[in-house]
């Protein structure tokens, strides 16, 4: 969780590293398997992650009702990717 900006302005975001695949194990140990996810298919969970995210800042207060669906028709998806 990031809690400011480059000017030290309040500015809560997150930072997140995300592995693109899933990992089996073998007899030799580890084994990487790649996702192959479509444009579509990360836009669909983008758009469900946002969702998600507003409505629970939402439900714990953190955002108002009306902030929250101001979140939601900002372009650009809002900042979430």
């Amino acid at each position: 969780m990031h809690r400011f900006g480059a000017a030290l302005n309040a500015n809560l975001h997150f930072h997140c590293g995300v592995i693109d695949g899933v990992f089996s194990a073998t007899e030799v140990g580890l084994r990487f398997h790649p996702a192959f996810l479509t444009d579509r298919a990360l836009a669909k969970v983008q758009q469900q992650t946002r969702r998600r995210v507003l409505q629970l800042f939402q439900r714990r207060a953190v955002l108002s009702e009306e902030a929250t669906e101001t979140r939601q028709a900002w372009e650009h998806d809002g900042g979430f990717s």
